[in-house]
């Protein structure tokens, strides 16, 4: 990446503080606007490709196509050009109303929906790439958002959208700077690919380690599938000397509270099973004495029954004293050493699979207890259950250290976005 250096002599021009030999101009005044094509179902299915809105919502400000969609009968003015730009015309949260993106050749005639309006720069000035990225930064969104009008729901029009103020740095600047973000972005897909390549090898991992464990050579069928001779079948009741679920308060400020007893929701949880502190509600002390079901102890199991099925953790000393709510289950095991190995084989397929059975049959699927007392578990010795835990939780670290590079590389690209599309700091050219 290229040494930054500081930017000199700042002026505010349009309403926007940018050095002094950028220029700020409306969008307007640059491009031209035309919103998408409108069109019947009966016109889907063969024709163009069609850019719909939720091809914008690629993490790059750049045109990902999520699930191909053709359209006959469009006319040829809706055809883009590679450069173009594209705009959300319409959101239910204010926040993500004129979300855009650039759209690149890819080969062939592609259209837009009506949904989305089309600015066309026709400024030799202006390196596309450069505002695709200024228009997806904190304070392009800012701007966007500021000219939207909203009654039921938030909408942009080309009118609106004319006036917007783009900053305009020399050609050269604003050709570095599309080249340094589009770096970030390559190490981020980068990192992204490993962690999924690693989160695939680690499920094939667990289910190779879950039905033929280590080191045998004979097998035998039960109830969930063949496992080594030498393991047992157990239902998860069995193991437990709780199988309960939490209670929802109602009172005592919940959930407004800022401060209080931690209180653990399903998204409190993330997908390594670690508790994330920042997404906890609170309750008040007398509310978490009165809900003594809920009241959680350490090496509880906690395991999301509703909403995001299956999500577990184990609870720690540090997150205490907490309760948790009515879409979250906590198994207590007569034996915590077992802890570890019941949480990563509830973390496997074969309890997915049982969930994916659920969905089919319900259409709000749901976990009960019922369903968790009687969950069979293939159950090998103490020593196999260890090892079995050690290489799981290697590939685990594997992951969160990727997943811990990719945060870095996102925050250094808001950063960079946050200088470099303002002028704060400047590149040298």
């Amino acid at each position: 990446m290229e040494v930054l250096q500081d930017t000199y002599n700042e002026t505010n021009i349009g309403r926007l503080s940018v050095p002094s030999d950028w220029e700020v101009t409306k969008l307007g005044d640059n491009a031209s606007l035309k919103n998408g094509a409108n069109f019947s179902t009966k016109d889907v299915g063969n024709g163009r490709l069609m850019v719909n809105v939720k091809d914008l919502y690629n993490f790059r400000p750049f045109v990902k196509i999520v699930n191909e969609t053709r359209v006959g009968k469009i006319a040829d003015s809706y055809i883009l050009n590679d450069g173009d730009i594209l705009f959300v015309r319409s959101s239910l949260v204010r926040e993500g109303v004129g979300f855009s993106a650039m759209y690149r050749n890819n080969g062939e005639e592609t259209v837009y929906s009506g949904f989305i309006i089309r600015a066309r720069i026709e400024s030799d000035k202006i390196f596309n790439p450069f505002i695709a990225y200024y228009l997806r930064s904190g304070l392009g969104r800012k701007k966007i958002v500021s000219l939207a009008g909203t009654v039921t729901i938030t909408n942009i029009g080309q009118e609106a959208l004319s006036m917007l103020p783009i900053p305009i740095p020399p050609l050269p600047e604003q050709q570095k700077i599309a080249d340094i973000l589009s770096t970030v972005d390559d190490q981020i897909s980068t990192t992204d690919k490993i962690i999924e390549k690693s989160k695939e090898l680690k499920k094939g991992l667990m289910q190779q380690l879950f039905s033929e464990g280590i080191g045998h050579t004979e097998f035998k069928d039960t109830k969930v599938g063949r496992i080594p001779k030498d393991w047992q079948v157990i239902q998860l009741g069995e193991l437990c000397e709780v199988i309960t679920k939490g209670t929802t308060p109602t009172t005592n400020g919940f959930p407004y509270l800022k401060t209080g007893i931690n209180f653990v929701k399903v998204e409190s949880i993330n997908a390594f099973g670690r508790f994330i502190k920042e997404k906890f509600a609170f309750v008040g002390e007398d509310c978490y004495k009165s809900f003594k079901r809920s009241q959680l102890k350490e090496g509880d199991i906690l395991i999301s029954i509703a909403g995001a099925l299956g999500r577990t953790a184990i609870v720690t000393e540090n997150i205490l004293p907490a309760n948790t709510n009515q879409a979250v289950g906590i198994l207590r095991l007569k034996d915590k050493s077992l802890n570890n190995f019941i949480r990563y084989f509830l973390d496997s397929y074969s309890l997915q699979k049982f969930i994916e059975r659920i969905n089919v049959a319900s259409a709000q699927a749901n976990l009960n207890l019922g369903h968790l007392n009687k969950f069979n578990i293939p159950f090998p010795a103490i020593n196999e259950q260890q090892k079995i835990v050690a290489i799981l939780s290697e590939a685990d670290a594997k992951i969160e250290k990727e997943q811990e590079q990719k945060t870095k590389l996102e925050q250094l690209k808001k950063g960079l976005m946050q200088q470099l599309l303002t002028g704060r700091k400047r590149v040298k050219v």
